[in-house]
């Protein structure tokens, strides 16, 4: 199945080994740290299992770059899911529907993950019956996420350090060369490195952009974006 490219099997210092919360608690010493903080909200959303989030992505670093993701394609996806629906166009549906039952299996919210492969099974038989039982309670439950999960990454986002611009083209720049090259795996570590930053204003939009296109594994969208920088 298709999944975020940040997810890719790395390995990635101290959290790489990290399973489960009760891990993070103990590696906290105490519950102090940003990333004990931010496991902790994560358990209070009942739509999410912090467990199957960590296990799914195989570390706490991949899990925040993937969540941030997933946050902010929530409005773009919805959209289109909708437009697919109102449109009856049950092929581009399924896509649509598929993509959402691994990303949302990928951050733990499995009943999520559950009502998406339902309506992906729909869309493949052309079951408009079956999808307009489940469409609007799907559609309900995804934005009802997506208020949820501001909170945290909101203030997640304010903890973070801030990239200078200067460093940020650094990383633009490597990312062309590794799409160039087509190395996936130091491709998704940068991406989850610059996760870990604040990301100024003025390329905010850029990266948003780049992080869409290494999700759906564009590397022509993405080469042609960065080289007109």
């Amino acid at each position: 199945e298709f999944e975020f490219g940040f997810c890719l099997e790395q390995d990635v210092a101290d959290w790489g080994t990290v399973k489960n919360v009760a891990e993070i608690t103990d590696k906290s010493q105490g519950g102090g740290s940003s990333d004990f903080d931010f496991m902790e909200k994560l358990s209070l959303i009942e739509e999410i299992s912090p467990d199957a989030a960590l296990k799914n992505c195989g570390n706490l670093p991949l899990l925040k770059s993937t969540l941030k993701s997933y946050y902010s394609s929530i409005s773009k996806s919805q959209q289109e899911m909708q437009e697919t629906f109102a449109a009856k166009d049950w092929k581009n549906y399924c896509i649509k529907a598929h993509s959402l039952k691994s990303t949302s299996r990928l951050i733990g919210a499995l009943s999520l993950s559950q009502k998406a492969a339902g309506l992906e099974s729909a869309a493949e038989r052309g079951d408009e019956k079956e999808i307009a039982k489940i469409h609007a309670s799907f559609m309900e439950d995804y934005l009802s996420l997506e208020k949820k999960l501001s909170i945290i990454m909101v203030k997640n986002e304010e903890s973070k350090p801030v990239i200078s611009e200067s460093d940020f083209e650094k990383k633009a720049s490597e990312i062309l060369a590794l799409a160039e090259s087509f190395n996936l795996n130091r491709l998704d570590e940068v991406v989850a490195e610059l996760s870990g930053f604040s990301i100024p204003e003025s390329k905010s939009g850029l990266f948003e952009k780049i992080c869409g296109y290494v999700e759906n594994v564009d590397f022509p969208e993405l080469k042609k974006l960065l080289a007109e920088r």
